[in-house]
């Protein structure tokens, strides 16, 4: 299991959030809506 920093962007719902996720060395994912389980 991996772990990695990211930044809220926006919530929308109760599990539902727009994020930024930082993988290291200058690389990020950008605008990534995921759900938390």
């Amino acid at each position: 299991v991996y772990e990695y920093r990211c930044k809220v962007l926006k919530v929308i719902d109760g599990d539902t959030v727009d994020i930024d996720i930082d993988l290291g060395f200058g690389t990020w994912i950008r605008n990534e809506r995921v759900r938390i389980m």
